[in-house]
């Protein structure tokens, strides 16, 4: 659903809000990954991540037991700052737990700390029940296929609504 990945670089990314958000079969569903290995580290202490929030997210991920729903993982020498994860209620599709998981995460909600702006080891909690409403709707245009590396993801078709159930401010055009 929302990834976020550097490894090493310069530079801020703030003031920036998600939500509404509705997922099922996701591999990470809030992704920060500052020590990304999909690409090679490069110079700078690191991408200064300061005033984000999460808010209303719903759905399923996968296997929260492999990947949890929440895994910030902060640069040190560059902590994130002021993320907030609030009303986020997402479960696993196998078994019966999964993981949230953060590192130099400064913040409200699941593993950010509230504390000083400092940076601490990797800090992983485990669940075994399931949030209060985490069932989220689907869409008759739902993308459900998994998708590979070397092919686009299809673009499907629009529906008249992109909030499941809820009815269209206006008609479409024709």
């Amino acid at each position: 659903m929302m990834l976020v990945k550097s490894n090493g670089g310069s530079g801020e990314a703030s003031n920036i809000v998600f939500t509404s958000f509705i997922g099922h079969h996701n591999a990470y569903s809030l992704d920060i990954d500052q020590y990304w290995s999909g690409t090679s580290t490069v110079a700078g202490s690191g991408v200064s991540l300061v005033n984000i929030t999460f808010s209303d997210w719903h759905g399923t991920e996968s296997d929260g037991a492999e990947r949890g729903p929440v895994r910030a993982i902060c640069a040190d020498a560059v902590p994130c700052q002021e993320i907030t994860i609030s009303d986020l209620a997402m479960w696993t599709e196998t078994g019966s737990t999964q993981w949230y998981s953060c590192e130099s995460a400064f913040g409200s909600g699941f593993c950010l700390r509230d504390d000083t702006v400092s940076s601490y080891a990797v800090s992983t909690t485990t669940v075994s029940s399931a949030p209060s409403g985490y069932s989220a709707a689907t869409m008759a245009a739902d993308l459900t296929a998994a998708f590979g590396f070397t092919v686009p993801i299809p673009i499907p078709t629009i529906p008249t609504s992109f909030f499941p159930g809820a009815t269209p401010i206006s008609a479409l055009l024709g």
